[in-house]
């Protein structure tokens, strides 16, 4: 075991010090391989993303595939959030490789901070720009969008736990979800909706201060999020038709109107074509709140 130690500091040091660009995107790929397959051979890598403005694409990527794995193993590496971000940023703006992309997420995940995170969240898919206000504005390629969704999810839960909630974080992440899913990129739609309906999910029971359903005043963002969904493939809306349908009826009554929504959801699974297991699973929760009351029967008839 010795000789295979020293066989393996010896070969990260012959790589790590020759002097050529591709040495040391090799280094990071081999200490990639030790952190995921050879743990106790871990304390032989010594990683730091590359800081030299000549450092090349493949290079900075490979790093973000090493920071990436060694993320999952360690929450606390020394790397400056914003920094690493931005960098991760640019180069997912760039090539729109999955590395930038896992690496962004992986920080998100290590990375409890609620408020650079929201803040990142309404930059990319609200205010639709790579940079702050204050740079140049250059629209968001579909993976970055794609990413900060996948963002926006892990997020949620710790946004959910807090108890004094700031509803502008809340404001902004519906309205960030909500205008990725109105883009007529499916790409993006196919990422949005499930987060979505992670979000009701999530805040369905919570109150707002005049103790009325939190979510109740995001119904107009949540129902044109509906009419989009009945338009695409329902095994990407389905789940969030249904979750949404389900939230609604929650509090129905035979007194209570509920013609808005049901003028969305007939002409909707009406107008579908769909004969999927989602459609059919919609048609069915439809009927069991028909059933249940007499009025709804009526305006669905």
């Amino acid at each position: 075991i010795k000789a295979v130690e020293n066989f393996v500091k010896i070969s990260l040091q012959a790589i790590n010090f020759t002097p050529i660009d591709f040495a040391k995107e090799a280094y990071l790929n081999c200490a990639r391989s030790i952190i995921t397959f050879a743990q106790g051979l871990k304390k032989f890598v010594q990683i730091r993303f590359p800081s030299s403005i000549s450092a090349s694409i493949p290079t900075e990527l490979a790093a973000c595939s090493a920071f990436s794995d060694l993320l999952k193993f360690e929450n606390k590496i020394d790397l400056k959030l914003s920094k690493s971000v931005q960098i991760a940023l640019n180069l997912l703006q760039k090539t729109s490789d999955e590395r930038a992309s896992s690496f962004i997420i992986a920080l998100a995940s290590s990375n409890p901070n609620l408020e650079f995170w929201i803040d990142l969240i309404r930059r990319i898919l609200l205010v639709n720009s790579v940079f702050d206000s204050n740079a140049s504005k250059i629209e968001p390629n579909q993976i970055v969008k794609v990413t900060f969704l996948e963002v926006t999810k892990i997020v949620l839960p710790d946004l959910a736990s807090q108890f004094d909630l700031k509803t502008e974080y809340l404001d902004d992440i519906i309205s960030a979800i909500c205008q990725a899913i109105g883009t007529e990129r499916v790409i993006i739609q196919d990422a949005a909706f499930p987060v979505l309906n992670k979000l009701i999910n999530l805040f369905r029971n919570r109150r707002s201060e005049n103790g009325g359903r939190l979510l109740d005043l995001y119904d107009v963002q949540f129902v044109s999020a509906v009419k989009i969904g009945f338009t695409l493939n329902l095994t990407t809306s389905g789940e969030f038709l249904s979750t949404y349908l389900s939230f609604r009826m929650q509090v129905v009554s035979e007194d209570t109107s509920n013609q808005e929504i049901l003028d969305v959801y007939v002409p909707g699974l009406q107008n579908c074509r769909q004969r999927t297991s989602n459609y059919f699973s919609l048609v069915l929760d439809l009927c069991i709140v028909a059933r249940r009351f007499e009025a709804i029967s009526k305006l669905i008839k």
